[in-house]
């Protein structure tokens, strides 16, 4: 609901007109300049509409008397009997008050609705039930913030405005709202209580709250017609007994009254007590007017201000996270980029590692088989010397030598091609295996950047084609050279000759399948550690890059929520001192010297 805006009517010579005057007024209204402009830069809109709210009412030297109570307990009724008036207000069995309605002086009778967007309309008094109860405004579907009603009503000289509020403890929550919302907008409150049944345990409630922010409390008890004197007397002392329980030693008079009883029967408005209710107020009023309505706006802007203070507070402490959770964010961040180049790192050389293994396994298998393969090149040279023992002695050396060459080179080829093959696709799958693990570590700082940063530039890895040429297969040289044999042994007979060529042929064989295993061994194995070596290379750079593209959108990001922090400093810096300024105006407010310290600050 928003705030109560009451127009200042008061008449040529009303008192009021020289309230605005007063020097505790005016200090007031200095204090709470203060305190509104803070407000309108820091705080809530509701606390602001508050302290607007207060500003009107204490320029306008308005003291707020509301009628208050649980539904349909005949606070309209009241009303409209000690207004001398018989059907101002709409009363009735099913119309209860669902709408704050105002009642002011005013030289004529009038009323205007204020709606929630601000708009005014001026209505006739016979429309009034269709703004202000639950039949003609059901749920407030007409959206109205209050009605207010002009009278030229006695009671309402000299500022004084009367407050028709919600009943609470209907099946409208809205309405009980609406009664508890504007306890802190009052000066004093005429409680309505009934018989039927007597106080009950949401009254009881009310009054707590009512208690603790209102200066002065009249309790009104009502319909007394609907009982005889005796049950009257039992109501009252329960009804006393209940009141005392909650306000304690202080417990107000309980005024008896049947606000059915009309004005125009002045017989029926004695015996109600009525007039006895009216002469308490008009005594209030005369002796305690002025310092129940100072006692009332300073409690209300002692409890603004210590409400803004909490909300500055509050945004101080809430910016005081932001720039730790911005600080606390970098650091994390890089302990996060290093452990992920760290962990790369790690497996980067479990990498390596795997592919040395694999190439000393290539190795040995080629060695091992090589030694399984000196019987075969035994047997095919000793049936190359049967096939060709009637060549030429000198060419029969030459083909033996040039044979054994071909037989080795024969057996290694297809096993080297099914070996390189072998070996490829394991360093492959090693490789594809670490490229998936490298993206992972990437992906993780790409999120950790994005939740923490906002950032998320691009990065994923994709595996180089390094193995391109690493399967061709290579011709290795024989890694021994062809023998002649010596001119002295040219000169032996041909059988002589040939068995000494394949006796020496025969004793190099396991030396030179072993050489040519080793030499294919070591070729790939140092094949492959150069080829991984040139990926991990290509890959570490990789995912450098990529981290550096990610720490310069992180720094970069970083950079603007500096600049960020630094005007959340100034503004940390202009709560404070809005802070030391509220209390020191709560200080002054609070202090043995009262109001006047509270200016003098």
């Amino acid at each position: 609901m928003a705030h109560v805006i009451l127009p200042d009517l008061g008449e040529p010579g009303d008192p009021r007109q020289n309230c605005s005057r007063r020097p505790e007024t005016r200090g007031l209204l200095s204090i709470l300049a203060v305190v509104e402009s803070i407000s309108k830069r820091e705080g809530s809109k509701h606390l602001s509409l508050r302290l607007q709210d207060l500003h009107e009412r204490i320029a306008r030297d308005q003291f707020r008397l509301a009628v208050v109570g649980q539904f349909k307990r005949g606070k309209t009724s009241l009303l409209n009997a000690l207004l001398k008036e018989t059907d101002l207000l709409p009363v009735g069995t099913l119309p209860f008050t669902s709408v704050l309605t105002i009642v002011q002086h005013g030289s004529q009778k009038a009323a205007e609705v204020l709606f929630q967007s601000g708009i005014r309309r001026s209505i006739s008094l016979s429309e009034l039930k269709d703004y202000v109860t639950d039949a003609g405004n059901p749920n407030n579907c007409r959206m109205v913030d209050q009605v207010e009603v002009s009278c030229p009503a006695e009671i309402l000289r000299g500022g004084i405005v009367l407050i028709n509020c919600p009943g609470f403890g209907s099946l409208s929550d809205q309405n009980t709202e609406i009664a508890y919302n504007c306890l802190p907008r009052i000066d004093a409150a005429i409680f309505v209580t009934s018989p039927d049944p007597p106080i009950t345990a949401a009254e009881k409630e009310f009054l707590r709250k009512l208690t603790l922010t209102t200066q002065k409390l009249f309790v009104v008890m009502n319909k007394v017609d609907l009982l005889d004197h005796g049950s009257l007397e039992d109501v009252l002392l329960f009804t006393k007994d209940a009141i005392t329980r909650i306000v304690g030693d202080y417990s107000p008079e309980i005024y008896a009254v049947s606000a059915l009883a009309t004005a125009s029967d002045q017989e029926c408005v004695d015996l109600a007590g009525v007039r006895r209710l009216e002469a308490g107020l008009r005594e209030f009023l005369r002796i305690h007017r002025d310092e129940t309505f100072l006692a009332s706006v300073l409690k209300c802007l002692s409890g603004s201000i210590s409400e803004l203070r909490e909300e500055l507070q509050s945004k101080i402490t809430s910016v005081a996270t932001i720039l730790r959770d911005l600080e606390s964010k970098s650091i994390r961040f890089e302990v996060e980029l290093k452990a992920a180049y760290d962990e790369y790192t790690e497996k980067e050389r479990r990498l390596l590692e795997t592919v040395n293994r694999l190439g000393d396994l290539a190795e040995n298998e080629t060695l091992r088989f090589a030694e399984s393969q000196e019987s075969v090149l035994d047997s095919r040279l000793r049936a190359f010397r049967r096939r060709n023992g009637s060549m030429p002695k000198r060419e029969f050396a030459n083909a033996l030598e040039e044979f054994a060459t071909l037989e080795i080179d024969r057996l290694f080829n297809g096993f080297s091609q099914e070996l390189e093959a072998s070996l490829v696709r394991a360093v492959d799958a090693t490789a594809a295996g670490f490229i998936e693990s490298a993206n992972t570590i990437v992906a993780t700082v790409r999120e950790s950047a994005l939740q923490q940063f906002g950032v998320s530039p691009d990065g994923n890895l994709e595996i180089p084609d390094c193995f391109s040429d690493f399967c061709t297969h290579q011709q290795h040289e024989s890694t021994v050279d062809a023998s002649e044999p010596p001119p002295s042994l040219l000169l032996f007979p041909g059988p002589l000759l040939r068995y000494w060529v394949l006796h020496q042929a025969l004793g190099t064989a396991s030396r030179r399948l072993q050489q040519t295993g080793q030499v294919i061994g070591q070729d790939l194995k140092t094949r492959a550690r150069a080829q991984i070596q040139a990926f991990a290379d290509r890959v570490r750079k990789g995912v450098q890059d990529t981290f550096e593209r990610i720490r310069a959108s992180v720094c970069a990001t970083h950079e603007q929520h500096e600049c960020s922090a630094a005007f959340h400093r100034q503004h940390v810096a202009r709560l404070s001192t809005d802070i030391a300024r509220l209390d020191l105006l709560a200080e002054a407010l609070n202090a043995p010297l009262g109001f006047q310290s509270a200016l003098e600050a």
